[in-house]
């Protein structure tokens, strides 16, 4: 398959936030930490969980950690994407 680039967006406390450039609607960021994952979405007014499912969950403390941080970084986060997914930007 495809090799996909990741754009690392922002990193703290060892949750690591990315976007895949050829990712799909609405904007969303990846959520990485030690072996989990979450997605957040990050089209709207502030940071909102898109639930996955599988062995990959976050607990609920690193979710509320995950979102957090979202919310401090939003802007930082919403430009991310949209650098990727924007064709006016």
């Amino acid at each position: 398959g495809t090799i996909i680039p990741v754009a690392t967006i922002h990193s703290e406390k060892g949750f690591v936030f990315h976007v895949f450039p050829n990712d799909h609607q609405p904007a969303h960021v990846h959520v990485v930490k030690g072996g989990t994952e979450m997605r957040i979405d990050v089209s709207g007014d502030e940071p909102e969980p898109i639930a996955l499912r599988g062995k990959e969950r976050m607990s609920d403390k690193q979710i509320n950690q995950a979102l957090d941080i979202a919310e401090d970084n939003y802007s930082k986060l919403q430009h991310g994407w949209r650098k990727f997914h924007d064709p006016s930007n």
